[in-house]
């Protein structure tokens, strides 16, 4: 309720006496930009957001032939593919290289960012071998022939969820999680009989989660040790 009465309360010095949005908002470019952006983030029944959505949308689409082609690649880039709707290290790359071409940009920050860029990049570069060669030492293409070979695809979904560094752990067991998924779902799809698959359902449904979880945490208590 604080967040909404809050929200409500900046918004309101941005609207005229007839209760909608300034007219004179509309020749900030970067504030509309900055607002069609923020206004993606609103939630179901937030009516001054949808508002402001549309206000803005139309202001930019109405500005973006008078704007320079540096400027107009971005706001052309944005109607089409708004942040806060994209995978965040796509967008962040693209963003990197708007920045770049901005006459104002501060040179230390450009550089800081696409080391960091770089460095995290790298750090899922080493990630995917590492899955490819799990995937590889187990020999699925030779023992599954009718699975797909997704590994790379899984793993870039993972990424698309939680890039940040310290979810490593959390991308490699997701990929290994679903891949292993995606063998299940091809076996139903495209291999196994009818009876074979019902025997397999018969097989899983029986499958005793707790058992699971015993022997795992037996087998790594012995490993620990040994």
């Amino acid at each position: 309720m604080l967040c909404e009465l809050l929200k409500l309360a900046v918004f309101e010095k941005f609207k005229g006496d007839d209760g909608k949005l300034k007219m004179s908002l509309a020749t900030d470019v970067n504030g509309m930009l900055s607002l069609y952006e923020a206004s993606h983030l609103s939630m179901h029944g937030e009516d001054v957001l949808d508002e402001a959505l549309g206000f803005s949308k139309n202001s930019l689409h109405s500005m973006v032939t008078q704007l320079n082609p540096h400027f107009a690649n971005r706001v052309s880039h944005a109607l089409q593919q708004p942040y806060h709707k994209g995978i965040p290290r796509i967008e962040s790359r693209q963003y990197i290289n708007f920045y770049e071409e901005d006459e104002s940009r501060n040179e230390i920050l450009l550089k800081l960012a696409k080391i960091d860029f770089n460095r995290v990049q790298l750090l899922h570069q080493q990630e995917l071998s590492h899955v490819s060669r799990w995937y590889k030492d187990l020999q699925i293409v030779s023992k599954f022939p009718y699975a797909r070979d997704r590994i790379a695809e899984i793993y870039m979904w993972t990424v698309g969820s939680n890039f940040e560094p310290h979810y490593g752990r959390v991308r490699i067991f997701l990929t290994k999680s679903v891949t292993m998924i995606s063998i299940l779902d091809d076996t139903y799809d495209a291999y196994g009989t009818i009876e074979e698959l019902r025997l397999l359902t018969d097989a899983v449904e029986r499958f005793d989660i707790n058992f699971y979880f015993l022997i795992f945490f037996l087998c790594t208590c012995v490993s620990i040790i040994v």
